[in-house]
């Protein structure tokens, strides 16, 4: 067994006020997307921010335990990206981890006030969180973790590349874990978690802030060309994309369901402008579609009655 690792305050402040940080910024995108001009779409947004927020509760009320894992599993991946490590059974972790699950609550609040013009700004509400979680005003540097008795030796590889952005595959379990969060059925959420698995394949497991259209072009190019219900014909179970790609007799899908698969995609990345918009800043799926061939149906001839009726001359 290893040392139990211990994180100073001042890191763990950073962690949390990161997180609060980010957290504001997903409430003043909410409300930008939003037609504030007009006091029906206005109203609409908060029925479906309140809506969201009861569902919330709710799961929190029947199964807090299940709702603590979801953001356990988050907490983990904020460290695992700061390299960072702290025992989990540690009061610290777990304050951490309960903040974590009331900045989510309180987000919904501030949207509402935003939405409804309370007459706070974002300043008010930061200064409020702040005094409620005892963070200090100004960000305070964070040195260089060196291995010591009480931090655990880190993975030296780290998952973040030079522009500071977290990896396709660390973002995708976090958006996975706050659908489930949110409510959305576990099916839907495993078939979207399959369709991004996916992409990952098909771009690789980049990190967001150097995702392009040209890789949307490339998720819509190769999943044209595959087979329908792969993973469930003998023929393709256990093959790579690559690999069945260069299969003969290969009969792509159907324009239906690519714009399926895309639709699941451009879900994603609504949720990483929403979340991580310094690193992608715009939605690169946003109305990528495959056309329909379209099939003109011949119209049927009129009949004979129909045609006494149309040149009858009373009608004229």
């Amino acid at each position: 067994m290893g040392t139990v690792s211990k994180i100073s305050v001042e890191q763990i402040q950073e962690v949390l006020r990161e997180k609060v940080e980010r957290t504001l910024l997903h409430s003043q995108h909410i409300v930008t997307d939003t037609n504030t001009f007009i006091d029906s779409e206005v109203q609409k947004k908060i029925k479906e921010i309140d809506e969201e927020e009861d569902l919330l509760k709710s799961q929190i009320e029947r199964n807090y335990e299940q709702v603590l894992e979801h953001i356990e599993k988050e907490v983990q991946g904020v460290l695992k990206r700061k390299e960072l490590s702290i025992d989990e059974k540690s009061l610290e972790f777990k304050q951490l981890r309960k903040q974590f699950l009331e900045l989510r609550l309180i987000r919904n609040t501030w949207k509402k006030e935003l939405l409804n013009e309370s007459g706070k700004n974002i300043e008010d509400i930061r200064k409020e969180i702040f005094q409620k979680f005892s963070i200090k005003d100004e960000p305070q540097s964070i040195q260089e973790i060196q291995t010591s008795p009480t931090i655990k030796e880190t993975v030296k590889t780290t998952s973040v590349e030079k522009d500071g952005s977290p990896k396709f595959s660390e973002v995708k379990d976090e958006f996975i874990r706050e659908r489930l969060l949110s409510g959305f059925s576990p099916k839907s959420t495993s078939e979207i978690n399959s369709t991004l698995q996916d992409l990952i394949e098909i771009v690789g497991d980049k990190p967001i802030g150097q995702v392009s259209m040209k890789d949307s072009r490339e998720f819509k190019n190769v999943i044209s060309r595959l087979p329908k219900h792969r993973t469930q014909t003998p023929r393709y179970r256990g093959l790579t994309i690559n690999e069945i790609l260069k299969l003969d007799g290969i009969k792509g899908q159907e324009p239906k369901n690519i714009n399926k698969l895309i639709y699941r995609v451009r879900i994603f990345f609504k949720w990483l402008r929403n979340n991580y918009r310094e690193y992608v800043p715009e939605n690169y799926f946003e109305g990528l579609t495959v056309e329909s061939k379209k099939v003109n149906k011949p119209r049927d001839g009129f009949t004979s009655d129909e045609l006494k009726k149309i040149f009858n001359s009373n009608n004229y």
